[in-house]
């Protein structure tokens, strides 16, 4: 950046500012991150290069998804949309639906965003796009799950695992397992969605993916609660907790007070369920996190403080 800065290159100075951004999101770092896409797109904002700007905001708009701002990340995806609906050009597009239908996935609408992520999917699949495919095989697959589509979903996410595999994608493959022990939860198949998690926090351990080692220890909570196990989530959701905190994921804390709040209310502590259950939903209800502040808001109302 400093070189190309004396040069007066601010295409170029753009690019690093981009790849800055992109190594500080690979480290869980999405606030730098941001700025760094902020200035990346101040240097293009008067270019005609109507693809690169686009690319930044959509950048923009990951990162703030990465950050629990999902009114700012649906902004900046709706943004690349307006910018690149007019080119007509599909190669463009895909990632564009794809990063717009994993927002609206986020903020618990599931059924929009599969039609954004199945639109991308197939594009990927008319490129010949591999790393795309497994990509959006997996979004679709999480929409389908949402929706109580599960067989369906395993479908999806078998072919992102197959894919990611044979790419040697160990990110996509420590997804896919993740996202297969996800289903078998809902499935009641508890000892399978254990194991995988289990094989998914090891592969994002060896990745040093701070975020996703966090959820993985937070399902891992969730399988020993489904168990009625209720003196074993501590030491996990505590784990969870710290690698949240430490990455400043507020989507991750507010998802491990549900679940305490959860634990809480089985175990008939009605007082600490009522605290935990109450803040979460505040949390939640910030974040637009629709179907876990639904889970919240259930759990709330079933419970009687009066009791």
């Amino acid at each position: 950046i400093a070189l190309y800065g004396e040069v007066d290159s601010p295409v170029n100075m753009a690019k690093c500012y981009r790849e800055i951004g992109l190594i500080q999101n690979k480290q869980g770092k999405h606030r730098e991150a941001t700025r760094a896409f902020t200035e990346a797109y101040k240097l293009l904002e008067q270019s005609d290069d109507v693809k690169a700007r686009a690319s930044i905001l959509g950048f923009l708009g990951v990162s703030y998804r990465s950050q629990g701002d999902l009114d700012r990340a649906e902004f900046f995806q709706r943004e690349v949309l307006k910018l690149v609906e007019p080119l007509a050009d599909r190669r463009a597009l895909a990632p564009a639906w794809a990063n717009l239908g994993n927002v609206l996935r986020q903020r618990g609408k599931p059924a929009d965003a599969l039609d954004f992520n199945e639109r991308a999917l197939v594009v990927f699949e008319e490129l010949g796009d591999k790393q795309g495919i497994a990509r959006e095989h997996s979004n679709v697959g999480n929409c389908l799950r949402l929706l109580g589509r599960l067989e369906e979903a395993r479908h999806h996410f078998s072919e992102s695992l197959a894919l990611a595999e044979a790419l040697g994608n160990q990110q996509g493959v420590a997804f896919q397992l993740a996202s297969l022990g996800l289903l078998h939860q809902e499935l009641g198949e508890l000892d399978e969605a254990e194991r995988l998690h289990i094989r998914a926090l090891e592969a994002f351990e060896q990745l040093k993916s701070v975020q996703y080692q966090a959820l993985q220890y937070e399902n891992i909570a969730r399988i020993y609660r489904l168990r009625k196990l209720y003196d074993e989530p501590e030491k996990t959701l505590a784990r969870a907790n710290e690698l949240y905190s430490a990455g400043n994921f507020p989507q991750g804390l507010a998802t491990v007070q549900l679940e305490r709040g959860l634990i809480a209310s089985e175990r008939g502590n009605l007082s600490l369920a009522l605290s935990e259950l109450s803040a979460a939903a505040n949390s939640l209800r910030a974040l637009g996190m629709n179907i876990e502040l639904a889970k919240a808001q259930k759990a709330l109302d079933a419970l009687d403080p009066a009791q």
